[in-house]
């Protein structure tokens, strides 16, 4: 079987995306056999369709559908480019409280690296939680 035809017949369009219904790696993305070895395929299809991908550059869908191959969601970035956004995502940041209910306050919040946030108070009890056990360890 020619690959475009394995492409075409491996594809579920919906809503403009071309969702690879075959084999995906452990993130998501599509993998398509070709060539003798396993290859992304949304990299494959860019390059088939629009030509080759700069050394440092990656491929990017702009649909944000990891399972979108469709070529005109595909775009070159780099690798900066592809994970600007990626820190504290949009159904993070509008979290006002900790999994276990405390407040993210400035006095409550320990921020790291703009991209991370603890909740202080749960700091403080597991580091409690695990000098406890340490000197009970020691003790046996």
């Amino acid at each position: 079987m020619e690959l475009l035809e394995k492409i075409e017949n491996n594809i579920t369009i919906i809503k403009g995306c071309w969702n690879w219904n075959l084999y995906k790696d452990r993130l998501g993305l599509p993998i398509i056999w070709a060539h003798g070895k396993s290859v992304p395929a949304h990299r494959f299809v860019y390059e088939l369709l629009n030509g080759e991908i700069e050394p440092k550059n990656e491929i990017k869908q702009t649909c944000k559908n990891k399972a979108c191959i469709n070529p005109e969601h595909l775009i070159q970035v780099s690798r900066s480019e592809n994970v600007k956004g990626t820190g504290i995502g949009k159904h993070n940041k509008i979290k006002t409280h900790c999994p276990k209910g405390h407040e993210y306050s400035i006095k409550n919040t320990l921020r790291i690296h703009n991209n991370y946030r603890q909740c202080l108070t749960c700091k403080r009890a597991f580091g409690r939680r695990y000098a406890a056990e340490r000197r009970e360890n020691e003790r046996v």
